[in-house]
């Protein structure tokens, strides 16, 4: 590990959510490095890789150097619609996306800021609209 190649090990976590207990398991990479100093920085990537959760879909957990967590995951919503949700340390606001059959119907960012897109399918073709709150 000191050579700055990844270390890879499994982590279980348990959640209790209404009672029941949701087991989740990570595939945990964690990667250090060495600063000028001589100390040891390092970054972890949990990356979720089994669960017994019927709408969860995916999850990763990245921690950078400085201790900093970022969350992505993406759940079903409803049998077609997939809703991924993503975090960053500098904003307190969740950014999500719903998508559906690929296509992307709405997203918030960071900032709060929604748009959302719609689709029709015509004889002659497809008419696709975006709406940004901002216009």
């Amino acid at each position: 590990m000191g050579c700055g190649l990844p270390d890879s090990k499994l982590y279980l976590s348990q959640i209790k959510q209404n009672s029941n207990y949701l087991l989740l398991v990570y595939s945990v990479t964690t990667q250090t490095r060495y600063n000028a100093a001589g100390e040891a920085l390092s970054a972890t990537q949990k990356q979720l890789i089994s669960q017994l959760s019927a709408t969860l879909a995916s999850k990763s957990i990245s921690t950078d150097e400085r201790g900093n967590n970022s969350e992505n995951w993406t759940v079903f919503t409803t049998p077609a619609k997939l809703t991924s949700y993503r975090t960053i340390p500098t904003s307190t606001i969740t950014a999500e996306s719903v998508e559906m059959d690929g296509f992307m119907l709405s997203q918030k960012d960071y900032a709060g800021i929604v748009t959302s897109a719609s689709r029709t399918y015509t004889a002659t073709g497809m008419v696709l609209v975006n709406t940004d709150v901002r216009n």
